[in-house]
C-alpha cells in the first residue's frame, strides 16, 4: 500500500554499480516487502563526486509517498587508493550524511572492502588507511543511522580473500554469487532496522556511542559475524525527578578564579543527556548530565570554575555525547533525547541567547558560543555586556583586525562569516605551515563587513599556498541558518593577490596561490614591480566555450559536458574552478551518467612563466545528458 515500501538510493561505485560482477547488492534483497532502487553507482567513483557534483541528483530521488526513504553511501576504495587519508575521505561522508538527514533520508554508510595489489595498485598505506577508515565509519561520528559493516564479515573482510577467484574477480570486485551469499544479507539487515534518521546537525569531533566489536581480521572458525552496526544509544539514569526550572545541577566544577556557566535543557530517552565543554579546544571537567526537563520549560546550570580572562574572548564548545531516538516521537520526552543550549556566562556577563530561542542538537555534535573580551570603564565598572554570538539574535561582535605570525612578509586576508549559534572559527597555513593559531571571524558577510586578519612571516620568494581551513561548520536546515566562512580577498606585501577569494560552506580547507617571483624583502612592492607595471604585463584572459553549444538566445547548454579552453599565450598554465570546487590546475571533467545534470560555472585563468595572472574568464551553461548534440531526447 503506499506509503509501506521502502526507496533505496545509493551512492556508490563500481562495486555498488555491479558492472563489473553484473550483479549489484540491491535489487534481491530479502526487506518482508516491496522496495525500489534508484542506484547512482558508477565506475571510478569517488565519494568526493557522490558529496559533490552528484549530490543535488542523488538527493532529489527522495520519494515523499514511500514509508522510509535510505541513502546507502557506498564508496571510497578510488579514494583510498589515491591517497586519502581516512580523515579527507570521512569528510565527505559527514557531508552526505547531513545532507541526507536535512532531506529527509535514513542514511547507512558501508565500509570499505579489501584488495589485492594483483591487479589494482594498493600498498600497504593504502590499505593502514582502509582500515583506519572503517574504524572511523564504525565510531560514526556523522550520526548516521547504520554502518553496513561489509568489511567485517570473516569470509569477504579477511585479508586472504580478495585472493580467492570464488569471492572476487580480480582482487578487487566481488563475485555474483559472492554478492548474493555475502553482502546482501548485511543490507538487508540494515533496510530492515528500526534505525531512524535524524535531522541534520554538526558532526561531533568526538566518536558517538556505538555497538560495535567489529575487526578487519577473520574471527575464528565457526563465530558466526555481527556484521551491521547501528547506533545504540548511551544508557544512564532513568530522568527521574528533574529540578525546578532554571535552578543549579550539582556544585561548581573544577577550581580557578572564574566562573563559567552554561544554561541547558535537554530531552529524555532511556536516560539522560550529556555533554562535554571546552573552552578554546580545551575539555574543562568532565562529562556532565542533564536532568532539566525540555517540554517542562525547565533549565539548568552547569558551572565550571577555571582560569578564563574576561579580558580576553573564548570560543565556548558545548558537545552533545549521546542521542537517541526510537523512531516515533520526535522532540518527545521518553522517546527521544536531545540537548538544548541557551547561553552561556562568564563571571556574569552572558552570551549567546533566550531560553525561548536556543540552539538544538538533534544529535551528537556541538555548538560554539562566543564570548567577546569585557571593556573596563574609567570608573573601574564594567559596562552592560550587549554581546552575543553573532547570527542568534543578539549584538553582533564589532569587525576585527588580527595579526599572527612574525616576519619581514604580511599576507593580508579580508575574513567574513555567515553566523549562526556561534562565530566561524579557521586556521591559515602558509606553505603547509600553520601559523597561528585556531582564528574566530567576526565581520557579517551579509552587510558587506570583512574582518583584516594580518598573517606575518618570512615566506621568500617563488609561488606559496595558502590554505583556509573552516572548522565548525553548523547548519540549522536553512539559509538563515547556516554558518559559512569566506575570504573576501587577499594582498601580498602590498599587492593586491588575484583570484584570492573563497567561499567555505563546509567544514574542510580550500586553497590559492601567491604568485612569487618576489624578492622577500618584505619593502611592500612584492617582486618590486610597480602595480601598473605588473598589471601591464599580465596575460588577457583565456577564451572558454561549450565543445558543442545547443543553447538558444544568449544561454549555453550542452548535453556531452566538453568544454574548451584556450589560453590567450601558448604556453601559459590555465587554472580552472567547478562551481563552488578549488582552484586546480586540473581540466574539470563531468559525469555523464545523468548525475551531474544541471547548471555549472567554470572560471578559468592564466598565469605566464613569470607568475604574472590574467583576469577571470567564466562560462555558465546547462548540463542535460538526456538531449543529443541537436537537442533531440535520448532514451
Amino acid at each position: 500500500m503506499p506509503g509501506s515500501n521502502v526507496n533505496l538510493v545509493i551512492a556508490g561505485d563500481s562495486i555498488g554499480a555491479g558492472s563489473i560482477s553484473g550483479a549489484d547488492p540491491w535489487h534481491d534483497l530479502d526487506l518482508g516487502g516491496t522496495y525500489t532502487v534508484k542506484n547512482h553507482s558508477f565506475a571510478g567513483a569517488y565519494i568526493g563526486q557522490q558529496a559533490g557534483l552528484n549530490e543535488s541528483a542523488v538527493l532529489k530521488d527522495f520519494d515523499p509517498n514511500s514509508g522510509t526513504n535510505w541513502l546507502v553511501v557506498q564508496a571510497g576504495t578510488n579514494d583510498l587508493a589515491q591517497g586519502a587519508t581516512a580523515s579527507v575521505l570521512y569528510t565527505g561522508v559527514q557531508k552526505l550524511v547531513q545532507d541526507g538527514h536535512a532531506q529527509g533520508f535514513k542514511v547507512a554508510v558501508a565500509t570499505v572492502l579489501p584488495r589485492s595489489d594483483a591487479v589494482f595498485a594498493w600498498s600497504s598505506a593504502d590499505e593502514s588507511a582502509r582500515l583506519a577508515y572503517n574504524d572511523t565509519v564504525r565510531a560514526n561520528s556523522a550520526g548516521a543511522d547504520a554502518i553496513a559493516d561489509i568489511a567485517a564479515s570473516p569470509i569477504m573482510g579477511s585479508a586472504a580473500a580478495p585472493a580467492n577467484a570464488a569471492l572476487y574477480l580480480d582482487g578487487l570486485h566481488p563475485t555474483a554469487s559472492a554478492v548474493q551469499a555475502y553482502l546482501e544479507p548485511i543490507y538487508a539487515a540494515v533496510f530492515s532496522s528500526s534505525a531512524s534518521s535524524v535531522p541534520a546537525s554538526q558532526p561531533s569531533e568526538a566518536p558517538a556511542p556505538v555497538s560495535s566489536t567489529h575487526s578487519d581480521t577473520t574471527p575464528a572458525a565457526g563465530n558466526a559475524p555481527a556484521e551491521v552496526t547501528t547506533p545504540a544509544p548511551a544508557h544512564t539514569s532513568d530522568p527521574g525527578i528533574t529540578p525546578a526550572a532554571g535552578s543549579t545541577s550539582g556544585t561548581d566544577v573544577g577550581s580557578g578564579n572564574n566562573t563559567l556557566v552554561v544554561h541547558v535543557s535537554g530531552d529524555h530517552y532511556q536516560g539522560d543527556p550529556q555533554l562535554q565543554i571546552y573552552v578554546d579546544g580545551k575539555a574543562v571537567g568532565g562529562t556532565q548530565t542533564v536532568t532539566a526537563v525540555h517540554g517542562l520549560n525547565q533549565w539548568q546550570d552547569i558551572a565550571l570554575k577555571g582560569d578564563f580572562s574576561p579580558n580576553s574572548p573564548h570560543a565556548v564548545e558545548v558537545r552533545f555525547l549521546n542521542d537517541a531516538y526510537d523512531g516515533s516521537g520526535q522532540f518527545s520526552e521518553g522517546h527521544d533525547r536531545n540537548l538544548y543550549v541557551s547561553s552561556v556566562s562568564l563571571d556574569g556577563h552572558s552570551f549567546g541567547t533566550s531560553e525561548a530561542d536556543p540552539a538544538v542538537l538533534l544529535q551528537n555534535g556541538g555548538v560554539t558560543i562566543a564570548t567577546t573580551a569585557a571593556t573596563v570603564a574609567p570608573d573601574n565598572t564594567s559596562p552592560p555586556d550587549t554581546s552575543a554570538a553573532a547570527g542568534t539574535g543578539g549584538t553582533a561582535p564589532a569587525v576585527s583586525a588580527t595579526t599572527i605570525g612574525a616576519g619581514e612578509n604580511q599576507l593580508v586576508l579580508q575574513i567574513s562569516q555567515d553566523a549562526y549559534n556561534g562565530d566561524a572559527q579557521y586556521t591559515i597555513s602558509v606553505d603547509g605551515h600553520q601559523i597561528g593559531g585556531v582564528q574566530t571571524a567576526h565581520a557579517a558577510h551579509a552587510a558587506g563587513q570583512s574582518d583584516t586578519l594580518t598573517v606575518k612571516g618570512d615566506f621568500g620568494p617563488g609561488d606559496h599556498a595558502v590554505s583556509v581551513s573552516f572548522l565548525n561548520d553548523f547548519y540549522g536546515g536553512s539559509a538563515s541558518t547556516d554558518r559559512n566562512l569566506y575570504v573576501d580577498g587577499a594582498s601580498y606585501d602590498g599587492m593586491t593577490v588575484a583570484h584570492s577569494s573563497l567561499s567555505l560552506p563546509n567544514t574542510g580547507s580550500q586553497q590559492f596561490t601567491v604568485p612569487g617571483a618576489g624578492t622577500g624583502t618584505g619593502t611592500g612592492t612584492g617582486s618590486g614591480t610597480s602595480g601598473a607595471a605588473t598589471a601591464a604585463a599580465a596575460p588577457s584572459a583565456p577564451t572558454v566555450a561549450l565543445t558543442h553549444d545547443t543553447g538558444t538566445g544568449g544561454t549555453h547548454a550542452t548535453s556531452d559536458g566538453l568544454v574548451t579552453y584556450a589560453p590567450s599565450v601558448s604556453g601559459d598554465t590555465l587554472h580552472y574552478k567547478l562551481d563552488n570546487g578549488a582552484v586546480t590546475t586540473t581540466t574539470p571533467v563531468l559525469a555523464t551518467d545523468g548525475s551531474a545534470d544541471g547548471q555549472h560555472t567554470v572560471t578559468v585563468y592564466e598565469t605566464d612563466a613569470a607568475g604574472h595572472t590574467s583576469a577571470d574568464a567564466s562560462l555558465v551553461f546547462s548540463l542535460d545528458t538526456h538531449h543529443d548534440s541537436s537537442g533531440f531526447h535520448m532514451a
